[in-house]
């Protein structure tokens, strides 16, 4: 056996006081029985199987095992341990209900006084002839045997006044680490490691011992624990261990969860993650579950995962609003069926005080918008852990909001869109508001199977609330066990990009959003469930650019596969005069027998997306535009058309631009700066050559020529 320093980590635990796992999977001790005879009161821990026994001229009972003396005092357990005799022989063991996992320790303490015969424990595996450890107690000293070999300690300390060891066991893959030693002297101390074995049950004995207290022998405190919380079983019941914080990049599943009075359970939130816990059974006790809240005055959707969260706290209570009339914090709910068109309701009235018509606890499955003027906090939520099913009824007005509702995660882990059953949804899109998407700016992330952006993956997390759109007559949406997920990724995570999806990402003023065309089976050319509709961000400077299908505007719009060429109206919304950029993005992976052309019908630019991927235009009159841009989708045949005009070639000749393989002829032609603005617009027969401006400095120029039946668009270099 080679040698561990698993018994120094005992040691070390037990003498500074310091728990020695976190997560106790089995624990029984002679403190949970009433009678002497504590197999015939069955199991009264938990996670073990029940006692089993075996003996002849023996028995089993529950005394104190301080009656061996000083030392063996310290394993007992409200003044009791279990114990054994015998001038035969005694068995009495438990099971446990599978093999020992990877990372699970099995723990207990044993004491004895010598008085003749054998006593000790042995470690089976399926069976009692397939032993893996044995520690016994003799005449002659101290023997353990494990893997087929073996150590003996001669008797050179106490031996009778009690000695009380400690014993650790603990699986490490396909190996058995063991330490073991002695509580308060007089025993030896040993460790080590046995490869290639596992174990699955524990039986105490004693044989031919003789009588009189000296001759018993006791055990106590049996446990199975787990220190990595990823190792621990699922389907186990458990018992936190002291002040355990489950990390920001951990997850832990579990059927019963208990918090004893005076531990402590927390999941822990970075700008990183969350812990992420998963609770199959019940759980009665609080935790408290961390919120990393980022950015200054920036809005986040919020839900709780507890159950009774205050909104407002005492001075006592780590809070979400701290003081009602406090300008820095902002905290709305939102409800539908106001008809005036203000659906948002601040936690605060006019006056600053508490507004009568808010809550003041969050409610289970309800969303909520809130801001701070601080950056980079840390809220908690403390309360019993919600599990179970919550049915949330959305509502639908008819009014300015048409059926908008916020809902939110009531769960302590995330949760598969994919899975959750939905009635009466416009569309199958859920919708979270990032206040810091990834290349700047604010708005929605949007979700469904059929597409999303950047920022949404079906996987929506803890506390994280969202939109979802009612159709006429209202719907719901389902939160049960079996939609979570765990996702220790904090609100939004990437998606990977699919084919035959058209990503046209609108920037300007250091801000950005996204606009989708996909071609999916079964998609109707007009609005339909596949589609999502738009919803602007809180922040006015954020440019919007979407489709548009009668009166909705539809930010990932789904269409069927062209049998012809056909166009899309497209929108605007910006905040303020400014240049913008559309870009479009992975266009590599759209269909390539479809040529996507955009249209700036102001300037008359058309942009080959997948030959001139961004455009880079001007706006002067900021506001809401629904008739500037048209996204004309070309078929194979049209691209075939295309293909057939001659070949135009443009060339620079000192100050002018020659044209060459053009027909004779009248020619509509325009000469555009990158910014789209006109620099010449003029008709000239028989086009062969245009003069420059001499004012027109060098640079990268787009060239537009028409006839009355074929149309060119080039891009130029000029020197």
């Amino acid at each position: 056996m080679k040698k561990s320093i698993f018994t120094l980590i005992a040691i070390s635990l037990f003498f500074t006081g310091q728990i020695f796992a976190q997560y106790i999977t089995a624990e029984d001790d002679a403190g949970n029985y009433s009678q002497s005879d504590f197999v015939s009161e069955g199991n009264l821990g938990f996670g073990f199987g029940n006692w089993f026994v075996a003996n002849a001229d023996g028995g089993y009972f529950r005394s104190a095992a301080a009656e061996q003396g000083a030392h063996s005092a310290v394993i007992d357990v409200a003044n009791n341990s279990f114990g054994l005799w015998a001038t035969g022989f005694s068995d009495v063991g438990r099971l446990l209900t599978t093999q020992m996992p990877d990372g699970g320790s099995l723990v207990f303490t044993l004491a004895y006084q010598w008085d003749d015969g054998n006593r000790g424990f042995s470690l089976a595996n399926g069976d009692w002839g397939t032993e893996v450890f044995n520690f016994n107690i003799n005449n002659a000293g101290y023997t353990w045997s494990g893997g087929g070999s073996a150590a003996t300690t001669p008797w050179t300390g106490q031996r009778e006044f009690g000695v009380a060891f400690l014993f650790v066991f603990t699986q490490n893959g396909n190996d058995l680490d063991y330490g073991f030693f002695s509580l308060a002297g007089g025993g030896p101390t040993g460790g080590g490691t046995i490869t290639g074995v596992n174990f699955d049950r524990i039986k105490f004995y004693v044989s031919g011992a003789g009588g009189g207290t000296g001759a018993n022998m006791y055990f106590n405190s049996l446990k199975t624990e787990f220190m990595d919380p990823a190792k621990v079983p699922e389907t186990a019941d458990v018992k936190i261990n002291g002040n355990v914080t489950l990390n920001a990049d951990q997850a832990l599943t579990v059927n019963d969860l208990t918090i004893p009075t005076g531990n402590t359970f927390t999941l822990e939130s970075t700008a990183s993650g969350t812990g992420s816990l998963i609770i199959n059974g019940t759980c009665t006790d609080e935790i408290s579950v961390q919120r990393f809240i980022t950015g200054n005055e920036a809005w986040h959707f919020l839900s709780s995962p507890v159950a009774g969260q205050a909104i407002v706290g005492s001075e006592n209570f780590i809070e979400f609003v701290e003081n009602v009339g406090d300008i820095n914090v902002d905290f709305y709910s939102f409800d539908e069926t106001n008809t005036d068109n203000t659906p948002w309701i601040n936690i605060k009235s006019a006056g600053g005080a508490l507004n009568p018509a808010f809550e003041t606890t969050f409610e289970e499955g309800k969303g909520y918008l809130v801001a701070y003027a601080y950056d980079n906090l840390t809220k908690t939520f403390t309360g019993v852990p919600n599990t179970g099913t919550y049915n949330l009824s959305l509502s639908y007005t008819g009014a300015g909001q048409q059926g908008w509702n916020l809902i939110g995660n009531p769960y302590t882990s995330a949760i598969d869109w994919d899975k959750m059953t939905k009635s009466g949804l416009v569309s199958d899109y859920y919708y979270i508001y990032n206040p810091e998407m990834n290349g700047g700016g604010s708005g929605y992330e949007y979700y469904s199977s059929g597409a999303s952006t950047s920022g949404a993956n079906g996987e929506i997390p803890s506390m994280q609330a969202f939109m979802v759109w009612a159709a006429d007559g209202g719907g719901q949406v389902d939160f049960t066990n079996d939609d979570r997920v765990h996702s220790t990724q904090d609100f939004l995570k990437r998606e990977t990009v699919t084919d035959n999806r058209l990503i046209m990402k609108i920037t300007g003023l250091s801000y950005f959003s996204e606009s989708q065309v996909f071609i999916s089976e079964g998609a109707s050319p007009g609005q339909d469930q596949m589609d999502a509709a738009m919803l602007y961000s809180f922040n006015n400077l954020v440019p919007h650019f979407y489709s548009i299908d009668g009166n909705e505007k539809i930010a990932a719009n789904a269409v069927p596969f062209p049998d012809e060429d056909y166009s899309i109206p497209m929108g605007l919304k910006t905040g303020e005069a400014s240049t913008y950029t559309i870009t479009a993005e992975d266009i590599e992976n759209f269909n390539s027998s479809i040529l996507p052309v955009l249209e700036d019908s102001e300037t008359g630019m058309e942009i080959d997306l997948r030959f001139s991927e961004s455009y880079t235009f001007e706006v002067v009159n900021p506001g809401i535009l629904n008739d500037r841009f048209i996204l004309h989708m070309k078929t194979a045949v049209g691209i075939e058309d295309l293909n057939k005009k001659p070949e135009l070639i443009v060339s620079q000749i000192g100050n002018e631009l020659h044209f060459y393989n053009l027909e004779p002829g009248n020619y509509d032609v325009r000469i555009l700066d990158i910014m789209g603005r006109v620099l010449i617009d003029k008709t000239i027969n028989n086009l062969q050559a245009i003069n420059l401006p001499a004012s027109l400095d060098s640079g990268t120029y787009v060239v537009q020529i028409s006839n009355a039946t074929e149309r060119w668009v080039e891009k130029v270099v000029i020197h």
